[in-house]
């Protein structure tokens, strides 16, 4: 029991570490974006503040209005066997 436990803290731990570093460098892309006059692009690498380690412009796929799958929306021109 101990060890899964301390095998919990340590994903814990690196996860919100990484959900810190993901928002510190989403907002300096977002920043130098908009230092560049890449408004557009600027908004959607904005860190998301309502999930961590995401961006506000990031939506999962099952999210997407079109319904499609990222590889068919790519436009990659090749059938799935």
């Amino acid at each position: 029991m101990r060890e899964a436990e301390a095998t919990l803290a340590a994903k814990n731990d690196a996860m919100a570490t990484y959900d810190a570093r993901f928002s510190e460098v989403a907002f300096l892309v977002s920043a130098f974006l908009r230092m560049a006059g890449e408004y557009e692009l600027a908004d959607r690498a904005r860190p998301s503040n309502r999930r961590p380690g995401q961006t506000d412009g990031s939506t999962p796929d099952s999210a997407r209005p079109d319904g499609e799958d990222q590889d068919e929306s790519q436009g990659q021109g090749q059938d799935k066997p």
